[in-house]
């Protein structure tokens, strides 16, 4: 059951078919990659990078495109639903888009674009809107080379309308229209409104738009040919299609995060520890975390102004398109979600050594390649020998003198894939933490299928490596109408005055072709049959072979953009996605055309802010009242507070407009505390729109655990030595019992995991200490040496040192005190 679920999500194709809209084929993508290298070389190349540069990486799982023939359809039909989708999670996105009614047509999720064309009104032209969405984007600017794109973090968009010269007077007559130069962020699940350009000529001119530009007669043949050239293609290519978000932004910028509860294990270690204890000890918690699946989604309405009897109708199609995006490198919060199963079951099989991840420290770290593994029933149990991390290195070195193995620093120098092993009983009881029940291991199958992304020609182990960027899909094609809405949704928005005639010049400016007064659609839905249609049934599916070629189109580049992605960095998100929400403030989003801002969402990576390291937080606010298209800066100030001080604060700007946006930033953490607090202001014009939220946050040490400081116990009253007296003597003689070996267990017992703080400074530490311990009769220790140590690590072993002078025993009757040796083992 749940390899047929995840892969119906993942693979499953949804094609949805009306009478007036039909689909008119596959298309394959052109211009979208830089290089010739399949998915699989690109995977390797990225998990050969740092464990940042991996958990930045967001691969495309799925890309849905809706197309409503009318506005009417849209609010009704799409509007709504839409968006309490996207509030939920992948899943229903799915269940929404298969079950729309007849009025739209939905399209996804396995293709990588989609060609929507279309005839004008009153047979004045023709058009077309094109969407593409790369396979792969990555938050920051550094390593851009690992997407293997043409034009990194950008998605591509193109709109056009090639509308001729009105040849006679009788009946309708388009007057105005309207195509977006970019797809507009969608708010709620609405299209924005649209401002139709008046045609020239009184309507009866003819007009070019193209690539955000436009112009009238002669001066639009170029622009012309352009378009017709590239409609008419049986392939989509992405050279002419502009970049979006913008020049200076990053699709991975725009990305949006649906939050859901999951089952977490409540600890206060890092997760490395946590997972390695019993199971049955485990806490669970049921939290709000950042789903793994990202979406971005937008909207972009054509419309046309029909002259009817003297009356105007809006007539729209209104196209819209959700793109979702995974992370590659998942936290544990993350991995149930994208394998498909609750937490408890999922840890329970990370315990147990069936799913593999990387460790880094006391983080733990699950490809996404692996977990599609495991939920598919492969590789759940490991194979080969099991070594330690020191171990395994030396063994890919010994790998690399015998086979000849490339990267051989590269592999070792990073992180490995780990499993855990249970720990044998008879060790366990040596154990100064006695609620571990596993170690971390490096089985030989997994790390040869490790060092295959290295160097693909090693062929030591039978495991092959796990991959999960999909093959390279296609676009698909589309052939639509413009429609309106009847009946008691019918609304028309003006009448244009009547103009004095001017000539047919050229506009230039996209800006040109977008102003003008709203226009509303009123139509008819139209009427069709619903139902899902099967790829096969229509011939698509087909995508391009692994390693295929990448043709470049040998067009005239005149006046296209070619945005290269912008230079703005931005953090990651978090290392352990945890408790989320908090308080926010009540200001609401203010009526139309007046400027306000309300913070919806405030929340960080995890509830827990670790000494020494950083919050990873996030703010989601909405943005109202600006013009359509326009931009405003929106400010955000953050302060950490502590017992009613600030002890760190700093703001940012950012450039947005109107709808809901996410924006992430990084916060140290207290150097000491229990609990904190993130006051968060957002700011937007110039006129003082604010809003304001508060979040409370738990303070730990960097080792997971809080501890107490350390302090020497209370001096003990010393035991009377026994004074043995012989009935017929006159003498005696004094005898000290010390401490017995029940006593001194009894009380290192409930000590030793004191010692366990040491690995603040030591995470990766394990091996045997052996103390002498000399513990005076007021039950203090006065003297701790160092006999024998297997750990290598002289921090931690001075560590445990010290802190053994601070255990406690019970008093005795020995005057020059107890001497005894303690072997403390840690995994």
């Amino acid at each position: 059951m749940l390899r047929s679920r995840s892969r119906l999500f993942l693979t499953g194709v949804l094609l949805c078919s009306m009478a007036s809209l039909t689909l008119a084929g596959d298309l394959p993508l052109k211009g979208v990659y830089k290089s010739k290298q399949s998915a699989r070389e690109t995977e390797d190349a990225i998990l050969r990078a740092d464990l940042e540069d991996m958990r930045a990486v967001f691969a495309r799982t799925g890309l849905y495109v809706f197309v409503a023939e009318s506005r009417g359809a849209w609010d009704r039909d799409v509007a709504p639903g839409l968006d309490d989708a996207l509030s939920t999670s992948p899943e229903a996105l799915d269940r929404f888009a298969r079950a729309l009614p007849s009025t739209v047509t939905a399209l996804g999720p396995r293709i990588g674009g989609a060609r929507v064309s279309f005839e004008l009104p009153v047979e004045r032209g023709r058009g077309a809107v094109a969407v593409h969405l790369p396979p792969l984007i990555k938050q920051g600017s550094s390593e851009l080379g690992l997407l293997n794109s043409r034009v990194p973090n950008q998605g591509r968009f193109l709109s056009a309308l090639d509308v001729k010269r009105e040849k006679d007077d009788d009946g309708d007559r388009l007057v105005a229209v309207y195509a977006p130069s970019r797809p507009r962020p969608m708010d709620a699940g609405r299209a924005p409104s649209t401002r139709p350009r008046d045609l020239p000529g009184k309507g009866r001119g003819d007009k070019v738009l193209w690539a955000g530009r436009a112009a009238s007669g002669s001066d639009a043949e170029d622009y012309r040919d352009e378009l017709r050239g590239w409609i008419g293609r049986d392939d989509l290519p992405t050279q002419p299609m502009r970049s979006f978000p913008g020049k200076d932004d990053e699709l991975a910028r725009s990305l949006r995060s649906m939050r859901v509860a999951t089952q977490v294990v409540a600890s206060d270690e890092g997760w490395y520890r946590a997972l390695s204890t019993r199971p049955d000890s485990w806490e669970l918690d049921r939290r709000k975390v950042k789903h793994p699946t990202r979406y971005v989604a937008g909207t972009a309405p054509i419309t046309a102004v029909v002259d009817v009897d003297g009356r105007e109708q809006a007539r729209e199609l209104i196209i819209g398109f959700v793109g979702l995006y995974s992370r590659l490198l998942l936290t544990p919060e993350e991995a149930p979600l994208a394998a498909g199963v609750d937490g408890k079951a999922f840890f329970t099989a990370v315990h147990e050594g069936e799913v593999p991840f990387l460790r880094d420290r006391d983080d733990v770290w699950f490809l996404r390649a692996h977990l599609l593994r495991w939920a598919d029933g492969d590789a759940k149990r490991p194979d080969g020998k099991a070594r330690t991390f020191r171990e395994a290195v030396d063994t890919v070195r010994r790998w690399g003198d015998r086979y000849r193995v490339r990267g051989v620093d590269r592999i070792t120098r990073g992180a490995l894939p780990f499993r855990y092993q249970a720990i044998p009983s008879d060790e366990l009881e040596e154990m100064v933490d006695r609620r571990r029940a596993a170690r971390g291991r490096v089985f030989s199958e997994d790390l040869a299928a490790w060092v295959k992304h290295y160097d693909r020609n090693f062929e030591k182990g039978d495991l092959d490596p796990a991959y999960a960027l999909p093959k390279r899909r296609d676009a698909v094609s589309v052939r639509a109408s413009l429609g309106i809405d009847a009946g008691p949704r019918a609304v028309v928005t003006r009448e244009r005055a009547p103009e004095p005639d001017r000539p047919a010049e050229a506009e230039s400016s996209a800006a040109g072709a977008e102003g003008g007064g709203d226009a509303v659609a009123a139509a008819e839905p139209s009427k069709g049959e619903g139902g899902l249609v099967k790829a096969s049934d229509l011939g698509y599916g087909g995508s391009a072979e692994e390693g295929g070629l990448d043709v470049d189109l040998d067009l005239d580049d005149r006046g296209w953009e070619n945005d290269t992605g912008g230079s703005t960095a931005t953090t990651t998100y978090g290392i352990e996605s945890g408790r989320m929400g908090g308080s926010v403030g009540g200001s609401s989003v203010g009526p139309e055309g007046v400027l306000g801002v309300a913070i919806r969402d405030l929340y960080t990576a995890s509830s827990v802010c670790r000494v020494g390291s950083v919050a990873e937080a996030g703010v989601e606010v909405r943005i109202s009242g600006l013009p359509e298209g326009e931009l405003s800066d929106l400010r955000i100030e953050w302060d950490l507070m502590q017992d009613g001080r600030s002890l760190r604060r700093d703001a940012f700007e950012e450039r947005r407009e109107n709808g809901v946006h996410e924006l992430e930033f990084e916060v140290d953490c207290p150097d000491g505390g229990s609990t904190a607090e993130l006051v968060v202001l957002a700011a937007v014009g110039d006129e003082g729109r604010t809003d304001e939220g508060t979040l409370e946050l738990s303070v730990r040490s960097a080792g997971g655990r809080s501890y107490s400081k350390l302090s020497m116990p209370s001096a003990k009253r010393c035991l009377s030595a026994d004074l043995e007296i012989d009935s017929d003597e006159d003498f005696g003689m004094a005898t000290s019992m010390g401490l017995t070996g029940e006593q001194i267990g009894e009380a290192v017992r409930s000590f030793q995991e004191q010692t366990l703080r040491c690995y603040d400074s030591a995470p990766e530490a394990a091996g045997t200490v052996q103390v002498e311990l000399t513990v005076g009769c007021d039950g203090r220790v006065s003297a701790v040496e160092l006999i024998d140590e297997t750990i290598g690590d002289s921090d931690f072993v001075e560590c445990v040192v010290d802190v053994m002078r601070y255990a406690p025993f019970p008093a005795h009757d020995r005057e020059g005190g107890v001497v005894f040796e303690l072997p403390l083992r840690y995994e």
